[in-house]
């Protein structure tokens, strides 16, 4: 086990205890349901590219989608798969409907009802409970496509309602022999001798696939830049996140969103700045810090940071208020974003999650070791080209920990920052020839911090969507020659070119 997936599993072993000590007290049936999806978790499997994975779903009557409820990301695959499938073809079926209010479902997606009416008349707030605007994506798809839902919940033990959900889906295809059924249905009800062989036994589907979702072990188990694995023709997993997300959204929904069930998840996040390691965030900021640095074969620089959140808002606002940064730092404030101050030691985090922690202490990191050095004052124009780089240095950090993290474009950089000033940062100077402000120091230090973390570790993953910005900042950054240095040192360490060429 190399020292990134160490500090994975430490982060992922910690959240997952957390969440599951929410739960209080479970039931031997709810245990036993999960060790038996982890047992069928730990079966062979093999990687698939993206067309296979989308042939299976094709030729599928029949595809059972894992859900786990407080996950976004579970929806979010549903609505693609969704989209992919012509709308007269395909029928939804859905866990989080109680079948006796089939009615009120069929009049809301008729446009029969409001939204509120709906949720109101099913008793949401009360059956479910799950963040709604999760699940509202697959509704309003639902409702622009005319797409049938059928509402599969029902009373009782899990294993009733197992019986309960295959019956509905039966009956349903027994007088729907031509469409596909797509289901969507809590991850532990997906293992192979759960629902979907109560549903298979019956013989009415010619053809079915199930798809797991982000299972742990198979994360664990994968080769890294996988994403469809592969158990057999009937059943896969699609892997679109990091496991310990999952859990750091349950905590979320137990700390806040269980008792809101209309409550979005991200603004809950940002108004709340929830705490995930511990109680202390100085020492968890530095604590991330000093790890970070270690996966990266640098020196941690120890320095006096203050970190703020919306406690602290007012104050923080008022201490930055004189800075020529201040329009920045404001932005920052009104979109509930985190930074790091350009001319001070100032962090403000808005939340306090795994990725947003791992993006400051990257961001942070670059900024000090390229301005910390003796004899280094940068100007207003050369800080913010530090300030380009620094963002892109702390999304190379969250990507070695999260590889399915995404990199903000162009466009969000000059939202958050200026565009002026760094189109002017980028455009002012004659960068060919590196002659002002010993060029050399800015960029090539920076070249060998990007190149570094590409000789010291293996589970990068495909990098190149870091540079996947408009146009006009792509070329921008080949004058600069980033790309060029950063080859130039991956090669200079006899680092194999086939597997570590970076851009």
């Amino acid at each position: 086990m190399n020292d990134i997936t160490e500090f994975q599993k430490k982060i992922y072993e910690n959240l997952k205890k957390r969440a599951f000590s929410f739960e209080g007290v479970v039931s031997e049936e709810l245990l036993e349901f999960r060790e038996n999806l982890n047992f069928f978790s730990r079966r062979k499997f093999n990687g698939i590219d993206e067309s296979s994975f989308l042939s299976l779903v094709d030729k599928s009557q029949l595809i059972f989608l894992g859900d786990f409820h407080t996950f976004d990301q579970s929806i979010k695959n549903l609505v693609r798969l969704m989209n992919r499938i012509e709308s007269g073809d395909i029928a939804i079926a859905l866990e989080m409907i109680e079948s006796k209010h089939q009615e009120i479902l069929d009049s809301y997606l008729a446009n029969h009802i409001t939204e509120l009416e709906f949720l109101e008349a099913i008793n949401y707030s009360e059956s479910w409970r799950f963040p709604w605007n999760h699940y509202k994506l697959i509704f309003d798809s639902a409702k622009n496509n005319n797409i049938e839902i059928l509402a599969l919940n029902s009373s009782g033990s899990l294993d009733a309602r197992e019986e309960f959900a295959a019956d509905k889906i039966n009956q349903w295809k027994s007088s729907n022999r031509s469409k596909k059924l797509l289901v969507l249905f809590g991850e532990l009800h997906l293992a192979p001798n759960k629902l979907p062989q109560k549903v298979i036994s019956k013989k009415l589907f010619d053809s079915h696939l199930i798809i797991h979702q982000n299972l742990d072990e198979v994360y664990w188990n994968k080769k890294t830049n996988e994403e469809y694995l592969r158990f057999n023709d009937n059943e896969v997993c699609l892997v679109s996140s990091p496991p310990w997300m999952k859990y750091e959204s349950m905590i979320y929904w137990f700390e806040g969103l269980m008792d809101d069930c209309e409550f979005e998840l991200h603004e809950y996040i940002i108004s709340s700045g929830v705490k995930i390691f511990s109680e202390n965030q100085a020492d968890q900021f530095k604590e991330v810090s000093i790890k970070l640095s270690e996966l990266l074969n640098t020196d941690y620089i120890e320095n006096e940071v203050n970190l703020y959140d919306h406690s602290a808002l007012d104050f923080l606002k008022d201490k930055l208020e004189k800075s020529q940064f201040y329009s920045y730092y404001l932005n920052c404030f009104l979109n509930n974003e985190s930074f790091v101050s350009l001319d001070s030691n100032d962090i403000y985090c808005a939340n306090y999650s795994y990725n947003e922690l791992i993006k400051l202490s990257g961001f942070n990191l670059c900024f000090e070791k390229i301005t910390g050095s003796s004899g280094f004052t940068p100007d207003p124009p050369s800080l913010n080209l530090i300030y380009v780089f620094s963002h892109i240095y702390s999304y190379i950090c969250c990507k070695l920990l999260n590889p399915y993290i995404k990199c903000d474009l162009y466009q969000d950089l000059v939202n958050k920052f200026n565009k002026e000033k760094i189109d002017r940062a980028l455009s002012e100077k004659d960068f060919s020839d590196f002659s002002f402000l010993d060029e050399n120091f800015l960029l090539k230090k920076i070249a060998y911090m990007i190149a570094d973390i590409y000789i010291s570790q293996e589970k990068i993953g495909n990098i190149d969507d870091i540079f996947v910005f408009e146009d006009n900042f792509f070329k921008k950054l080949n004058e600069l020659k980033i790309k060029k240095y950063v080859n130039e040192i991956v090669d200079t360490k006899n680092i194999s070119t086939t597997k570590k060429r970076v851009f």
